[in-house]
């Protein structure tokens, strides 16, 4: 096989690899980095499959950290404004003083417990003070925690990743220039942070006149905006090395909170950008380590390794953030939960090939200690985040929440009969007269232009994991349907079916639409609001083993009704549309639409 084709060869491995490591983690609700890492040890030095150097030769470097200016540029757009006014004052702590003590007890345990050089000590103290935004933010989604430590844990992950990150190269510069005093690493410091705001607030103008004037066509705005970040990484690295990472996440936090159009398709082509980033960042990473270098480390090393995973994070977190606004239970969780990610990873790879190349020794242990933090704590904090968030009560409940759109008189018998069920519901409508009836019920309510508030943070969504768009206008639901399907998923949002005569015969939504009435009568509002004028009511049956669906429904079949959805014994919530779906089971509660009857509710039997 030629070398042309063996390129080939390899490059598809390693896409092919990174897309199933992601698809597999999805399906298996697993941390994906571990498969990432395990993937590129077992194609790379175990196997003999791909060979990142072969393939890149010197461009290697260069493409990694470009590919991590596209990730931390996409963590930059997630991060808000409004959400660092209500938790500034702990962020300030996080990004100062527990940076400081870190990279001091990092160095520290270094130099004192593995009996490693200082300088390589301070450099993988630096480097350590990244945690993974990339691991934390999906974490973060699953475990449901409140609003206050959420902000905590993502905008330390997504702001300190730069900073570390900046710190580490300008400690490597410092190494291998010769200097003997820090005089020069903080005058770089000032550097990067003049270099860095300047091209950020620069571009920030930029855009707002850009927008203001239509300067770039709408088939041009992706691949100019792609190509200005990556063009302005390379200039802010070429002015002060070091300051590329931190000018990319700046430039994302700026545009992200700039109040453009193209904001909205940017922050969704770059989210997908950067999981292709990710995957095929760490299978090369993963590929490139040399295991024979595990086999070289001592007790005194694990040790080390221990600490740095477990014990220094908690501790620089605890006395960086006394007598601060963060909560002593908070600050316990924070310390407890950093896993370790891509620019970590990235860094490690750069600067210990750096130092081997340079004549030190010891960095050949950066790349195998800064992987195994990463292991360790992707897969221990990932578990103990949950049970711990749950024990210090930063966890929100109900994670299988409905959020209703539109306050009619049947959305609120809904509402009602949801609540009844102790599922978390909340209704939303601009109409503060529609939602007499729901304040009165003690359903929790919304009032204002969701979408619009949407975007400045409220309502919270953490415990609403479902959208039902239940307004009369079908365009309206269509448009909910379609901006949040992103946020809580295609199969967690719903709607009223459109109608063909108002959208078109041929018009398409691609999302799921309420079923009909017995096959007969379409969920229409209007046929709705026919119904609930006619007396009919929300009503629930609990399946069991002696009482089956089947039963019920022979049993009602003197009835005309609605199946409404499912509540799975499992506590996921499943509406009923025309794609559907697996029958109600033993253990379900089945809620449906019904006309009167003078017999009693069912129940159970």
């Amino acid at each position: 096989m030629d070398h042309h084709a063996l390129i080939f060869k390899e490059l598809g491995i390693v896409f092919g690899l990174g897309i199933a490591s992601q698809w597999i983690a999805w399906k298996l609700r697993f941390p994906v980095i571990i498969l990432l890492l395990a993937l590129g040890i077992l194609a790379g030095p175990v196997l003999g499959l791909i060979h990142p150097h072969v393939m890149f030769g010197d461009l290697l470097n260069p493409l990694i950290e470009l590919a991590v200016a596209i990730i931390l540029f996409e963590g930059g757009m997630s991060l808000k404004f409004y959400e660092f006014r209500h938790v500034g004052r702990g962020l300030m702590r996080l990004f100062s003083f527990a940076v400081v003590i870190h990279v001091i007890l990092g160095a520290a345990t270094g130099i004192f417990i593995a009996g490693i050089d200082w300088k390589v000590s301070l450099l993988i103290g630096s480097i350590l003070i990244v945690t993974g935004p990339t691991v934390i933010i999906p974490a973060l989604r699953e475990a449901k925690l409140v609003k206050s430590t959420s902000r905590y844990l993502k905008w330390e992950g997504i702001i300190n990743d730069p900073i570390g990150a900046m710190i580490a190269v300008l400690i490597f510069n410092f190494i291998l220039q010769g200097h003997s005093d820090a005089y020069h690493i903080f005058l770089d410091i000032l550097k990067v942070t003049a270099i860095s705001c300047s091209i950020a607030f620069g571009v920030r103008y930029f855009v707002l006149w850009a927008s203001k004037h239509a300067f770039i066509p709408q088939f041009l705005k992706i691949p100019f905006f792609i190509t200005l970040i990556l063009v302005l990484y390379i200039i802010s690295e070429l002015l002060q090395k070091g300051s590329g990472l931190l000018t990319a996440t700046l430039l994302g936090l700026i545009v992200g909170n700039t109040d453009v159009k193209i904001t909205k398709e940017l922050r969704r082509f770059e989210e997908s950008l950067a999981i292709f980033a990710v995957s095929t960042i760490f299978i090369i990473l993963a590929s490139t380590l040399d295991i024979d270098v595990w086999k070289e480390l001592s007790f005194r090393h694990y040790l080390y390794i221990f600490l740095l995973s477990f014990v220094l994070r908690p501790i620089a977190i605890y006395l960086s953030t006394i007598r601060s606004d963060v909560s002593f239970k908070e600050r316990i969780l924070i310390g407890l939960y950093g896993p370790r990610g891509i620019v970590a990873a990235s860094v490690a790879g750069v600067v210990g090939a750096g130092l081997v190349d340079a004549g030190y020794e010891e960095g050949k242990f950066v790349l195998p200690v800064v992987f195994s933090v990463i292991i360790l704590t992707v897969v221990v904090h990932s578990l103990w985040l949950k049970p711990f968030s749950k024990l210090f009560k930063l966890r929100t409940e109900g994670q299988n929440g409905v959020l209703i759109v539109g306050a009619s008189p049947w959305s609120v018998q809904l509402a009602g009969k949801l609540q009844q069920l102790k599922l978390p519901v909340m209704i939303s409508d601009h109409s503060w007269y529609k939602l007499s009836e729901a304040r009165q019920l003690g359903v929790k309510v919304h009032f204002g232009k969701i979408l619009h508030d949407l975007e400045y943070g409220e309502p919270e969504l953490t415990v609403y994991n479902y959208l039902l768009a239940l307004t009369e206008d079908d365009s309206y639901n269509s448009l909910l349907v379609h901006k949040l399907e992103h946020e809580l998923g295609s199969d967690h949002v719903y709607q009223l079916p459109t109608h063909e005569e108002t959208m078109g015969a041929d018009f398409d939504t691609e999302v799921n639409e309420l079923a009909k009435i017995d096959s007969s009568d379409e969920a229409l509002f209007e046929n709705m609001m026919e119904k609930y004028h006619s007396g009919w009511q929300f009503r629930n049956v609990n399946i069991t083993e002696k009482y089956s669906f089947k039963t019920f429904r022979e049993e009602q079949a003197h009835r005309k009704m609605f199946i409404f959805l499912i509540v799975r014994e499992s506590g996921r919530v499943q509406f009923i549309t025309d794609k559907d779906l697996r029958p109600p089971q033993p253990g379900d509660t089945v809620i449906y639409y019904a006309e009167e009857s003078h017999s009693a509710e069912v129940t159970e039997k």
